[in-house]
């Protein structure tokens, strides 16, 4: 740039202080958009949030004991120039969130999450090759990062290209607890991220591990006891539950008839054969009201298959015998 630019000698105040300002906003604009391709909604809250700022405040104090770690005499400037960057960057983002009218967010299905953990891995990959080379003033590198930068670059925009077309109605209840456990974490992981990278890198890893293990952990209780919301945007039951009912809702076997049907009364034309049901009571299954006796007989004796059989079926102490003649 130096020597392309008319009057190289005033570039002398950007060296080692453009990164100091300009890393904060990376980082953040990074995480900002992996919760935006996640769900548009959780990304304007977040922007509106006090999480916004304490992820400055956080991120920046990791930036300054790094700074102070590895001093020279330009550390001074620098923690200056970041805390300006802390403030300023918020602002920033939370003004471009307002202006989003986006309505995305990852469908519960299968393609669904393989297109966004595709997404965020490729956008990982352009991070670091930029982070390693620009952001670090070294960009002796970039000849053996480009390659990486290339495909990756190439997997983010056909993989959005796969996100913006309308996905398929319906979801599992599963994959939409799974969706909604990533809403959570990311809201969780996003102040100590940057903690949690430095802690892996710098000297205590097994603490780093246990945060986002911890993280994880709270999303997913958390998760678990919150209602999402439903397809059609009525508030939906906890998680938990929804799972659970998702478990139980298996038809049941109707119960059988009542009384049993005699085999010899199957495929009669009464309503009372084979349905479960007794004259007098239109109730399925359930006993009707004690008849009087002797009734119930006269009323089977009205079936035609009993005719049809030549079965008596008046009741012995009310049947009519023959008079006798006396001659």
């Amino acid at each position: 740039m130096a020597e392309l630019f008319p009057a190289p000698g005033l570039l002398a105040p950007s060296v080692l202080r453009v990164q100091a300002f300009l890393e904060l906003p990376f980082v953040l604009m990074a995480f900002a958009t992996v919760v935006r391709w996640l769900d548009v909604g959780l990304y304007r809250r977040l922007a509106r949030s006090a999480l916004l700022p304490l992820a400055s405040v956080s991120y920046t104090t990791v930036f300054c004991l790094v700074e102070w770690d590895l001093r020279n005499p330009y550390t001074i400037d620098d923690v200056v120039i970041r805390a300006v960057s802390a403030v300023v960057t918020p602002l920033l983002i939370a003004r471009v969130a307002a202006r989003d009218e986006s309505t995305f967010r990852v469908p519960s299905s299968v393609p669904g999450l393989l297109v966004f953990t595709g997404s965020l891995g490729s956008l990982g990959a352009l991070v670091l090759v930029v982070y390693d080379t620009a952001l670090l003033y070294n960009l002796g590198r970039l000849d053996d990062r480009l390659p990486l930068a290339q495909a990756a670059g190439g997997a983010l925009l056909g993989l959005r290209a796969v996100a913006s077309r309308p996905a398929a109605a319906g979801s599992a209840p599963t994959l939409s607890f799974v969706v909604h456990v990533l809403r959570h974490w990311l809201l969780l992981f996003f102040v100590p991220a940057l903690a949690i990278r430095y802690g892996l890198l710098f000297g205590t890893p097994a603490l780093a591990l246990a945060a986002g293990a911890l993280t994880a952990a709270v999303a997913c209780v958390h998760a678990g006891r919150t209602p999402w919301p439903a397809p059609n945007g009525t508030p939906a039951p906890p998680s938990a539950l929804r799972l659970a009912s998702a478990a139980r809702s298996w038809p049941e076997p109707s119960p059988p008839p009542w009384p049993p049907a005699h085999p010899a009364l199957v495929g009669g034309d009464s309503p009372a054969v084979g349905h479960g049901r007794l004259p007098g009571d239109g109730r399925r299954g359930v006993r009707p009201r004690r008849q009087p006796r002797g009734s119930f007989a006269r009323e089977v004796g009205k079936v035609p298959v009993i005719k049809s059989l030549g079965v008596d079926s008046t009741p012995r102490s009310k049947a009519v015998r023959p008079a006798r003649h006396i001659h």
